[in-house]
């Protein structure tokens, strides 16, 4: 008589921690942003007037709370942590200058997406591996308007893609792979006047 030996029951698969799948999570929420940096909601609406952080980073839509906005993860931690560790040094116009100038520390093609302006698809028609390589943000900006204009020129998508790819090639930054977000630079500013504009 055959024997029926039952199999033993497979493990369920274990669900990751909460913070390894906040880690890996490409955005967050408004309200997750304001907890895990501590910044109030004035703040991060007065950077934003001051045009420290994209207003096409501030993506509304529908939640299960309601009305919720989000943002690219690593792109406004990494805005935001600049701006903290400047603001008591630099004015805001100042802190505005120098996030101009860096080169953007994030995977590029999170970026391309965030100007609102280049889709996926076109993004991943790109002859030039965007891994590694580093715009900064008025580079961004020059490429996504060449993008637009492109395309209301009605050039053909593969003349977009072939001079997208030359464009991000010829800007990119040489950066080392030990740099940071936040170079060294010179604190010494001219001494504060009433007219000065207030610190974040």
């Amino acid at each position: 008589m055959n024997e029926h030996i039952a199999e033993a029951p497979q493990d369920a698969p274990r669900e990751a921690p909460q913070d390894a799948r906040q880690e890996t999570r490409q955005e967050i929420s408004k309200k997750e942003l304001l907890q895990e940096t501590g910044i109030s909601y004035g703040q991060l609406y007065r950077w934003k007037r001051e045009g420290l952080i994209p207003e096409e980073w501030f993506e509304k839509r529908s939640a299960f709370t309601g009305q919720e906005t989000f943002f690219p993860r690593r792109l406004i931690c990494e805005r935001i942590e600049i701006i903290q560790s400047k603001k008591d040094e630099l004015s805001l116009s100042d802190i505005k200058d120098l996030l101009d100038s860096l080169p953007m520390q994030s995977n590029l093609r999170q970026t391309l997406l965030a100007t609102g302006s280049m889709d996926e698809t076109f993004i991943n028609s790109l002859e030039v591996d965007l891994e590694g390589i580093w715009l900064s943000a008025q580079s961004v900006k020059a490429v996504a308007i060449l993008y637009v204009a492109m395309n209301l020129a009605k050039v053909s998508i593969t003349e977009q893609s072939t001079l997208i790819s030359q464009v991000i090639k010829t800007l990119s930054v040489e950066v080392p792979a030990t740099a940071t977000a936040q170079p060294a630079i010179a604190t010494t500013t001219s001494a504060a006047t009433p007219a000065q504009e207030e610190k974040g």
